[in-house]
């Protein structure tokens, strides 16, 4: 989905309640700020980044400056919005996975964090967004399962999307 907002106007309330909305529905999102044209500087743009990312259930979705009257960044915008699909659709093997929860383990960041939390096994379960299901000794608390997503989105690229995880016990 791309959100499409004014640059006069700025994020509104309605703005963000769509941008839930279309996130809580596991859909990808593209953000695009219209008239940039119209802003006086580089300062203004800077501004209205920072503001958009100030709301963390945002996430690192895209955020495009354009102006349509112009036709500046649209072919950019719609290449992205192309690159953001893949990425939503991406499929990555349980081998790629559990070679990359290995590393994970072994690398000495998860020692000491939630009470020594043991990550048996990971296995992709959709997409659309992806979706993950890890199989542990005990359920994680929250702050871990964040760390966790960040992790797994940063070494497999898929920052700029949104992912779901299950934590479920091994048996």
């Amino acid at each position: 989905a791309v959100l499409l907002i004014s640059s006069e106007d700025g994020l509104t309330r309605q703005d963000l309640n769509i941008a839930n909305f279309v996130i809580s529905k596991g859909k990808a999102l593209v953000i695009a700020v219209n008239k940039c044209d119209l802003l006086p500087s580089t300062t203004h743009k800077d501004h209205i980044t920072r503001t958009i990312r100030a709301y963390s259930f945002i996430g690192n979705c895209p955020i495009f400056m354009l102006s349509a009257l112009h036709s500046d960044s649209c072919t950019e915008l719609l290449n992205c919005c192309l690159h953001i699909y893949n990425l939503w659709c991406k499929k990555i093997t349980t081998a790629a996975l559990n070679r990359w929860l290995r590393l994970l383990s072994n690398d000495g960041s998860l020692s000491g964090k939630a009470n020594s939390i043991k990550l048996k096994y990971i296995a992709q379960v959709g997409t659309k967004p992806a979706s993950f299901v890890v199989f542990v000794n005990k359920k994680p608390k929250i702050n871990y399962i964040r760390y966790f997503e960040r992790e797994l989105k940063s070494f497999f690229g898929l920052s700029s999307v949104h992912i779901k995880t299950k934590f479920r016990m091994a048996r």
